[in-house]
């Protein structure tokens, strides 16, 4: 037995029932609004997680550039003192070797006074 159809074709079985039909409908209704609410619900959830993990992320990123230019003044600073620190080197090294050539030349003056005068 198949039922009649109205010209839109809808079954007559729902003018037959029409609370039902409503019901139905409604529920319908309110289960895919259910689903929609538990996907956004969902989706703002995900959002926050994500913002959070972006703000650690952001405050990760500014500790390691802080780190890291503390780091290149330290560096500078190490560099400027090794430069200096060489610097006095070369001019302890270059007096060192000057007392040196004239403690041989005095040696040498010494030794030679000496050998002249020796009786």
């Amino acid at each position: 037995m198949s039922a009649k159809l109205d010209k839109y074709g809808r079954s007559n079985q729902n003018y037959l029932m029409p609370d039902m039909t409503l019901k139905m409908t409604r529920l319908d209704e309110k289960h895919a609004l259910q689903n929609i609410h538990d996907r956004f619900s969902s989706y703002t959830s995900r959002v926050n997680q994500m913002t959070e993990a972006n703000q650690k992320l952001e405050t990760l990123l500014t500790n390691s550039k802080l780190t890291e230019d503390e780091l290149k003044t330290i560096k500078e600073m190490y560099e400027a003192e090794l430069k200096e620190a060489r610097h006095l080197l070369e001019q302890n090294s270059s007096e060192l070797s000057k007392k040196q050539d004239l403690q041989a030349k005095t040696d040498a003056v010494v030794r030679d006074l000496t050998s002249r005068f020796v009786f």
